[in-house]
């Protein structure tokens, strides 16, 4: 399942590399004091932040109002958001808890997967309630798009197949295992087979018709006897488990996604709250082409001080469009830095 929150057809990665200049960007243009109004004290918030910003030097004016259709949205439904925010990180704490070391086998790996998808499964659950009944309030071409991918991918066979799968894979009634024959007929290839119906209750097993069968019991303190049934059941399960391991896999990346993508939009929230608390004005920018040069603001004022300051900071108005080169000038501590870091700053905000 895609998130595609932060981009029309692609994920957001957070492994990608920040520019060189990254250190030097976040100290000359304070960047550090909006990330922690973003960040608050979630330092997942922090690292999508920064490398939202850092890494947005690239995008086109599409992306641009993409991301800006989205926040409104966020704006509009804070509280839905961050529900679903708290749905991904939830699903990522319970599986973190089920890890285990490094040394495993099939057996431990089908049990502990058992339960990490039945808890997977219980917060996709949650994203298709939210589907189902808020998706009529988001606008934006991105939440939409998520919302009907939820309808489709977890659509109403989906649970209830998953859960019967889930259930067989606890073995209750044991499990049957076949086999081939080898070179000097040794056994080869085990594997689990899935179970035929249900196992008929004990006291038809009692009074019912009597089946072949051929059964041999192992004494308690055979030790060498227990560890080769655990390790034939080991190798009859290794399929299994590597099916798992995968579907564990693919839901993990996707609850991390969302959570990646969902904690630039929940920063975002933050410093909204922040500044317009404080009486500031905000606007979303018209972003343009690069050969379109057009580059004006009116009222713009830097905002790492107006989130640290008691004074109230002074905005400033330019007009810059058709021209290649801007020259500041003004008296020693008229502004001048302060001035052209707060167009570093929107410019990295659009």
């Amino acid at each position: 399942m895609n998130v595609f929150l932060m981009h029309p057809a692609r994920d957001f990665d957070l492994e990608i590399e920040l520019p060189s200049s990254a250190a030097d960007l976040v100290a000359d243009l304070e960047l550090e004091t909006v990330l922690g109004a973003m960040a608050g004290d979630d330092p997942r918030i922090h690292q999508s932040a920064l490398q939202a910003l850092l890494t947005g030097f690239s995008l086109d004016g599409a992306t641009i109002r993409y991301r800006q259709e989205i926040l409104q949205d966020c704006l509009r439904r804070p509280g839905v958001v961050r529900q679903i925010y708290q749905i991904a990180a939830e699903a990522m704490a319970e599986e973190k808890a089920n890890r285990f070391g490094f040394f495993r086998s099939a057996t431990l790996v089908v049990n502990r997967s058992v339960e990490v998808l039945k808890g997977f499964t219980r917060h996709l659950r949650r994203l298709r309630a939210i589907a189902d009944s808020r998706a009529s309030e988001f606008l934006s071409e991105g939440f939409s798009q998520f919302f009907a991918r939820m309808r489709r991918d977890l659509d109403d066979s989906y649970f209830p197949g998953v859960e019967r799968r889930l259930e067989e894979l606890k073995f209750r009634n044991g499990i049957r295992i076949q086999a081939d024959l080898g070179p000097g007929n040794r056994l080869i290839r085990y594997r689990a087979c899935r179970a035929e119906g249900r196992r008929p209750p004990w006291w038809r097993r009692l009074v019912g018709p009597k089946q072949a069968e051929f059964t041999f019991l192992i004494h308690e303190r055979d030790e060498s006897s227990f560890r080769a049934l655990t390790e034939i059941r080991d190798q009859a399960l290794q399929a299994a488990a590597d099916t798992m391991s995968l579907s564990c896999g693919h839901l993990l990346a996707f609850f991390n996604r969302l959570r990646a993508e969902l904690a630039f939009y929940l920063g975002c929230l933050n410093l909204h709250e922040r500044i317009t608390s404080a009486g500031y004005p905000l606007c979303f920018p018209e972003a343009t082409t690069a050969d379109a040069c057009c580059w004006s603001a009116a009222g713009l004022y830097p905002i790492g001080l107006a989130l640290s300051s008691p004074v109230r900071a002074v905005d400033n108005d330019f007009q810059a469009d058709g021209r290649t080169v801007l020259v500041v000038s003004g008296a020693n501590q008229g502004g001048k830095t302060v001035f052209l870091r707060s167009l570093g700053v929107a410019q990295l905000m659009m």
